[in-house]
């Protein structure tokens, strides 16, 4: 099986992105499967939940893969509806 390898989906996940801004303090604050997130500056203990499993994550890239078809025209409408402004 081959994997659509953009960087923001290859690189990170909710959890990894979610960890890395842990480890600076900061806590999500609102963030999807589309890693649309936005974090705040934190003192307190950050929870980041279960890391996924190894099956979550082939589960994850395959939704992804499946996906591939349509993203250039979700990209494409959005920059149109950013242009339209």
């Amino acid at each position: 099986m081959v994997y659509l390898q953009l960087a923001h989906v290859w690189h990170f996940s909710p959890y990894t992105l979610r960890r890395l801004f842990a480890k600076h303090g900061f806590v999500q604050i609102a963030g999807d499967n589309y890693i649309h997130a936005l974090f705040q500056k934190t003192d307190r203990p950050i929870d980041l939940g279960p890391q996924p499993t190894v099956a979550e994550v082939i589960a994850k890239l395959r939704g992804t893969e499946r996906l591939r078809a349509v993203y250039p025209i979700q990209l494409l409408r959005a920059i149109k509806r950013t242009v339209r402004g």
